[in-house]
């Protein structure tokens, strides 16, 4: 007979392991909310661009829209490799919260989601006892550094894998697991689901459920589909614009006779890679450790029958590990597939492995521990050895990221007011005409449009390739005079960083930005030589009429307009990919005390840094081009390497007055001269929509300083009309003598229009 108390466990263990999971969650997310607006921001991606995006998106005062071009003007958001799902829980988060509590409460979510369902996952399918259940889920928060902008894909990974079990025992029929893969699709975009999630689930039901029947492969196929549907609208804006992106030529991965060459190690979470220790324990540990416990396994389950399902279980989840570690499989797939298919070779094949290895790193360690302890159960010091181990383990991983991270995000980040910049928000009320800035590096560009303005550049991992083609132009003094900065955005072997607008990678770092013979000492007080880096001619034709920067800037054709009232006195260097300080910054002091005296002394003068605010300095080029202008001259060039080179010669004046042409492009329109010039007047300005009144008082050509898309369109006095790309990355309308009403509108194949607020807009 049950009694009472064995019917009621089961109830007793959730909540047993839920609030283990919630405590866990609570310490390992800590450093994201306890501080309140003081809270720690990791720079990479949530800082320097997940948030950001998401500020731009939500308000209604900003000049951006999910459907309409977006970072450097020239691709709608939609169709950003990234974090650009409409259905996006990120996104709720900050419509609900300030800043820093969205992001300390989304990364509580996510170690809480991620914990709790590892130890469902390790109970329910892995068949250990809730106690080791429990120590898998806390492994996995400790091979995890989520982030704001990992979203839920990671953490949920083995929610998915329990909801995948669970509709194939559901009596509820084919839907169930057509919504559960719908559902899940608001967890992610398509860049971290399909077909990284597909190919895991597939493995795991096979190796490690033992499942390979007709029913079991429907039932993931439907998931599969549903989480494709719900996926679907970014996978078609990413294919709409792949063919003519910067993508477009660059080459597969390569392998080569080495263990990193040959295999995959490295987790998903980028801040394994900036702490040496942490790095060895999360990437060079679990391999040979596992692969010891592959061999331990088929020892003891050899050698002693209980031994025989636990180890059992563990040789298949291992099988999967070993898998998908195979580097050199995986790229020789992608090479023999790119020659039949080329975009697949703009793949990082390394998600097979980086999506699913914390949680699979995380498993294998519960039934490595099962078994120990169970071989060991008699003897006391092996017992205390295990014990320790663990607890050292976990400790370390729980607590190095915070120490680690304590002066790189606690006291030289600057938060939530990284997005409150004052100086900004005046600059962008003061304006009544579309312009766009730009920012020199360590001054991250997604700042800016963070509060509203359109930026020349920012990160993006699909935009046009002309783009790409225009901005090397732009940068090309800097790669010619520091060939570090070469081989980050220009290498003359291998592959770019290619999702990189950046006007350089920093303005100290000797192998990357710092000018030979520049002094940082004397530039922090006189200016960093800009127009030795940069061709501010051809960035002021971008349409970028102010430069924003940390440090001071000198360069003629740049006037300072606003600087900071407390300046910066050093002149220090941030890592252009995490935005961290480089290099960082630590505890001072002769002592333990000491050090730990001066570390919240250092802490309590940040938090009063931050309660002042963040300024930057901000620069005017005096070289600026309107976003509409006449042209007075068409000229028609037979390449586009020629139209840059044509363009790179012109002084300021030529370039207001010139479009050029590629033969290509041309249509039927031919050198001219002497143009007609009128007036512009700017009646509506939307993220997608744009209406002007033209007059000319003869043939004239309409230069429009929007990045080049050919989803552009034109209609004049309600007729639709041709746009011809000039310069490069703009667009050009041939207009006749007199007044006309023209509308300009972003029409993707993939999008829906939404009523947006209107922005510069003529009274």
């Amino acid at each position: 007979m049950i009694t009472v108390a064995e019917r009621l466990r089961p109830f007793s263990d959730t909540r047993r392991e839920f609030w283990a999971a919630f405590i866990a969650a609570a310490l390992f997310s800590i450093e994201s909310w306890l501080l309140g607006p003081y809270s720690w921001m990791y720079g990479y991606g949530a800082g320097l661009e997940t948030i950001p995006t998401h500020l731009a998106l939500l308000h209604d005062d900003r000049l951006f829209s999910s459907w309409a071009p977006f970072i450097a003007g020239g691709l709608d958001r939609f169709a950003f490799w990234g974090n650009a799902d409409p259905l996006n829980w990120e996104t709720v988060f900050l419509s609900f919260f300030p800043v820093w509590l969205a992001n300390g409460l989304h990364r509580f979510a996510q170690y809480l989601i991620a914990i709790y369902f590892a130890t469902k996952l390790c109970k329910t399918q892995l068949s250990l006892n809730s106690c080791y259940a429990m120590l898998g889920g806390l492994f996995y928060g400790c091979f995890s550094y989520f982030t704001f902008g990992e979203m839920l894909a990671l953490p949920a990974l083995p929610m998915f894998l329990c909801l995948m079990k669970y509709s194939r025992e559901s009596v509820h029929g084919l839907w169930l697991p057509l919504v559960i893969g719908l559902a899940f699709s608001t967890f992610t975009t398509f860049t971290h689901s399909v077909p990284y999630f597909a190919t895991f689930a597939f493995l795991w039901s096979v190796f490690v459920l033992r499942d390979a029947s007709l029913r079991a492969a429907i039932n993931l196929g439907l998931i599969i589909i549903g989480l494709t549907i719900g996926d679907l609208p970014q996978l078609l804006a990413a294919l709409a614009n792949a063919a003519s992106s910067h993508r477009v030529g660059f080459m597969p991965e390569s392998v080569n006779w080495s263990l990193d060459g040959l295999f995959y190690r490295q987790l998903r979470f980028d801040y394994f890679n900036q702490d040496s220790l942490a790095k060895r324990i999360a990437w060079d540990l679990p391999l040979p450790l596992l692969t010891g416990g592959a061999v331990l396994a088929a020892y003891l389950r050899s050698k002693h029958s209980e031994f025989k399902s636990l180890g059992m279980i563990y040789l298949r989840v291992y099988a999967v590990y070993l898998l998908l570690s195979q580097r050199w499989l995986f790229v020789s797939i992608q090479n023999a597939l790119s020659e039949w298919v080329p975009p697949v070779g703009g793949i990082f094949m390394g998600r097979f492995f980086d999506l699913p290895a914390s949680l699979l790193i995380a498993c294998q360690l519960a039934l490595l521990v099962a078994m120990l302890r169970r071989k060991i159960d008699a003897h006391k010091w092996p017992n205390c050895v295990l014990t320790t181990s663990i607890v050292c383990l976990v400790s370390f991983m729980l607590l190095e990221p915070k120490i680690f991270l304590f002066y790189r995000n606690g006291v030289d980040g600057w938060g939530q007011k990284n997005y409150e910049v004052k100086a900004l928000a005046n600059l962008k009320a003061a304006e009544t005409e579309p312009f766009r800035v730009a920012s020199v590096l360590p001054l991250q560009p997604a700042y800016a449009y963070a509060q509203g303005l359109e930026t020349a550049d920012g990160w993006a991992n699909l935009y046009p390739r002309v783009y790409r083609e225009y901005w090397l132009r732009v940068i090309e003094p800097l790669l010619s005079a520091v060939p570090g900065a070469k081989a980050i955005f220009d290498p003359t072997n291998g592959k770019p960083q290619d999702h990189y607008i950046f006007l350089g990678a920093d303005l100290v770092n000797p192998q990357v930005g710092l000018l030979p013979g520049e002094d940082p000492k004397y530039a922090i007080q006189r200016g960093f030589d800009v127009e030795q880096r940069f061709n501010l001619n051809l960035l002021g034709h971008l349409n970028v009429k102010y430069l924003l920067s940390e440090f001071p800037l000198k360069g003629r054709g740049l006037e300072l307009i606003h600087s900071p009232a407390h300046p910066p006195e050093t002149a220090y260097m941030r890592d252009w990919a995490t935005g961290l300080l480089s290099p960082a910054s630590g505890p001072h002091g002769s002592s333990i005390r000491a050090k730990l005296a001066n570390a919240v002394s250092d802490l309590r003068q940040s938090m009063q840094l931050k309660a002042a605010g963040k300024d930057i300095f901000i620069y005017q080029l005096q070289s600026f081009v309107p976003r509409f202008r006449f042209a007075n001259e068409i000229r028609v060039a037979p390449d586009g390497r020629t139209v840059l080179d044509q363009l790179t010669a012109m002084a300021p004046e030529t370039l207001y007055s010139t479009a050029i042409l590629e033969q290509s492009d041309k249509g039927g329109l031919e050198q001219q001269r002497n143009l007609a010039r009128g007036t512009i007047s700017l009646i509506d300005y939307q993220a997608d929509r744009i209406e002007l009144t033209a007059t000319a008082p003869g043939k004239a050509f309409l230069v429009i300083a929007n990045t080049w898309s050919p989803y552009w369109t034109a209609s004049v006095d309600g007729k639709k009309a041709s746009l011809v790309r000039v310069n490069g990355v703009q667009l050009g309308l041939q207009l006749a003598s007199g007044t006309h009403q023209i509308v300009l509108t972003y029409k993707p194949p993939y999008a829906f229009h939404f009523n947006h607020n209107s922005l510069f807009t003529q009274p």
